[in-house]
């Protein structure tokens, strides 16, 4: 479920006393989805009850005010939180006490930043982030689609900005990308950007120092964030790789069948070595697997599991190859005598 987001605005009349019955239970709501939402707002609390009435609030330079807030703003990576939003309805004065408190306190309101430590103005982000062992569908404000795999995370704005959409993922996630050739779908995942216009793709972040981009449809350019002449342009069936250590990008022929298997929820095996199914079902069920004879590594297996629990598949492999399975918690250990 998509954890409960708050708008600033709302939260700044909420201290004031000026929200419906409805928005202070939005508000009570996203205080009581984190620890670190009802730290920011007793914070906030504190800072109001110190700042004032509105009319108690002075004049200020208010671009220099929310620039010193940019400086001192502290992240909070596992919640969402609040940046301001342009509204209809004149609520200048909220902006003048909230500029007013950093000149009376010098302390900065905790907000979302990006990787450069700029705010985006205007924009309000939402982090979704799906736990271990589950997957979730996500639909952006542009018509794109998302699906995230487990201990995987992405942050993207409520509304994209004018000409340009760019969203920041942590772990894995296949997208399926809306097409708009005048807004750019950027992907900040590691060291790395992946840009297209329109396109279906999987983006593996999980591996910690090497990026892995596949796509299925379009192209996509797969580039180093700091040095941008460092890319590759993909297309179908490629996979590109992104080597931190060596700062090197590639491009080659897409080998794993099974790279959006988390996605379908069908492993494919085609004379695969036993080492691979291994590494295929690791990462589908989050399972370590260990061989207690090396050499069944080098069996070969052809198969397909369409949606079938751990132990259907290690059923037909024990028919197939002659194998012994124990499961202990999380790990799987391999027997028998070869193959």
């Amino acid at each position: 479920m998509l954890p409960p987001t708050i708008d600033w605005e709302v939260l700044t009349r909420y201290l004031a006393g000026e929200t419906s019955e409805e928005e202070n239970r939005d508000v009570e709501l996203w205080e009581a989805s984190s620890a670190a939402n009802r730290r920011q707002l007793a914070q906030l609390r504190q800072i109001w009850s110190v700042a004032g009435s509105p009319a108690e609030a002075p004049e200020t330079d208010e671009a220099a005010a929310w620039e010193k807030i940019n400086r001192k703003i502290s992240v909070q990576p596992e919640t969402t939180t609040i940046t301001p939003e342009p509204q209809a309805k004149d609520y200048s004065w909220v902006w003048k006490v909230a500029a007013g408190l950093v000149l009376i306190l010098g302390t900065a309101l905790v907000l979302f930043r990006n990787k450069t430590n700029m705010l985006s103005p205007g924009l309000a982000y939402i982090k979704y982030e799906t736990p271990a062992g589950k997957r979730s569908k996500i639909s952006l404000p542009d018509g794109s689609t998302v699906w995230l795999n487990g201990n995987s995370s992405l942050r993207y704005p409520k509304q994209f900005a004018a000409n340009s959409r760019e969203v920041e993922l942590e772990g894995e996630a296949f997208f399926e990308v809306a097409k708009d050739a005048s807004k750019p779908f950027r992907i900040s995942a590691g060291e790395t950007v992946t840009e297209v216009k329109g396109t279906s793709f999987n983006v593996d972040a999980t591996a910690g120092e090497e990026i892995i981009v596949s796509v299925v449809t379009g192209k996509v350019e797969l580039r180093e964030e700091d040095k941008p002449e460092n890319r590759v342009l993909l297309t179908p069936n490629q996979t590109g790789r992104f080597n931190a250590a060596a700062h090197k990008v590639t491009a080659e022929a897409t080998a794993d069948l099974n790279f959006m298997a988390w996605q379908t929820g069908v492993l494919r095996f085609q004379d695969a070595e036993l080492s691979t199914v291994a590494h295929d079902l690791e990462r589908f069920y989050g399972k370590k697997v260990v061989f207690r004879n090396e050499q069944l590594k080098n069996c070969h297996l052809t198969s397909t599991f369409d949606h079938q629990d751990l132990e259907e598949v290690l059923e037909v492999l024990r028919l197939t190859l002659g194998l012994t399975f124990s499961v202990e918690k999380d790990t799987v250990y391999v027997d028998g005598t070869g193959c």
